[in-house]
């Protein structure tokens, strides 16, 4: 992202956990001065694997938790960044919610759409 820029983007992710415990967990970082905002739509951002609404964040690096179940899901995440005068890149984070020996995966098919 440019300096000054506001960009919209949707990130698709299809992830699937080995097991209950491990669960996922996603943030995003941004520039340094950059505003950033970002939800989900549908998915479950708790523990369980329940529906619910997602809360809203709006700071650099903060993670939100999600449900996942020995099965495939898909999650849908949103938002924007109002960049200020650093340029640099919007970066999705992941990782399992909770260390176990059982592994959580982000399938290659995930893809994020952004635009000005």
């Amino acid at each position: 992202m440019a300096a000054n820029e506001t960009w919209y983007f949707t990130q698709y992710i299809i992830y699937q956990d080995a097991g209950t415990a491990a669960d996922i967990k996603f943030a995003f970082t941004i520039p340094s001065g950059a505003t950033l905002r970002w939800g989900c739509l549908g998915g479950a951002p708790d523990t369980s694997d329940a529906f619910s609404v997602c809360p809203w964040q709006d700071s650099s690096g903060v993670s939100q938790s999600y449900g996942a179940v020995n099965a495939r899901r898909i999650l849908v995440l949103m938002g924007m960044v109002i960049n200020g005068s650093t340029a640099g890149n919007l970066q999705l984070q992941w990782a399992q919610n909770t260390a176990t020996v059982g592994n959580t995966t982000v399938f290659t098919d995930s893809y994020l759409e952004a635009h000005k």
